[in-house]
């Protein structure tokens, strides 16, 4: 089979987390944080989230500023409880694995975030774990997708992609990789870029299946 890896964006591809970020933003925030700002940036380093949320805002903050809050408002994430993976994940990552391929995760959140959300059993499903420490630029630039091809000692053509928002969208094409998209934070239209998109998670897992099964 051509593609040898499946990379996943964490925020709205593995976890359902969007309600709980927007949450968390509300509690630190003297104003009504925009959640389309959030979701059009998401995959963002969070310090540059935080900059465009103020901006929003009618404010104009310093990166050091950004960084401070981002800070903030993963205290206030990593302690929550109740936020869930899409059930559909663990069948997705048997069937890669089933199929000889491997998994990925990369995101622009801290590991933190992921550590409180995934338990030990998941985490040890990927194979590689890029996070917002390990590129000098996060996405929509390629250079975290490109790290993870790099660990894996695979080259793009032989990775899928999959993401929920557009900036995610660009880095994975800039990367030069095959991108999914899934219908979870924005509609299609905003996710246009992606050479497929589903509405939610049950489609892409019986589009994995036909892909893997084909061979």
């Amino acid at each position: 089979m051509e593609h040898k890896v499946l990379l996943f964006d964490f925020d709205g591809v593995v976890a359902n987390t969007f309600e709980h970020h927007l949450d968390a933003w509300k509690q630190i925030l003297s104003f009504e944080p925009d959640g389309l700002t959030i979701r059009m940036n998401e995959g963002r380093p969070g310090w540059q989230i935080a900059c465009a949320l103020f901006e929003q805002a009618g404010q104009t903050i310093s990166e050091e500023m950004g960084r401070y809050w981002i800070a903030e408002k993963n205290k206030i994430f990593s302690a929550r409880e109740g936020i869930k993976v899409y059930p559909e994940i663990p069948q997705i990552l048997a069937a890669a694995k089933d199929a000889g391929m491997q998994a990925g995760l990369v995101t622009g959140t801290h590991i933190g975030n992921v550590k409180a959300i995934l338990d030990e059993s998941l985490l040890d499903q990927f194979s590689v774990i890029i996070t917002d420490k390990d590129t000098d630029r996060g996405k929509p630039h390629p250079d975290p997708y490109l790290a993870a091809i790099k660990r894996l000692k695979l080259t793009p053509k032989e990775c899928i992609v999959v993401e929920n928002a557009p900036l995610g969208i660009d880095a994975a094409k800039a990367a030069g990789t095959v991108c999914y998209a899934l219908e979870t934070t924005l509609s299609g239209e905003l996710l246009s870029k992606a050479d497929v998109t589903f509405r939610n998670h049950g489609l892409l897992y019986e589009h994995i299946i036909r892909l893997t099964t084909r061979g």
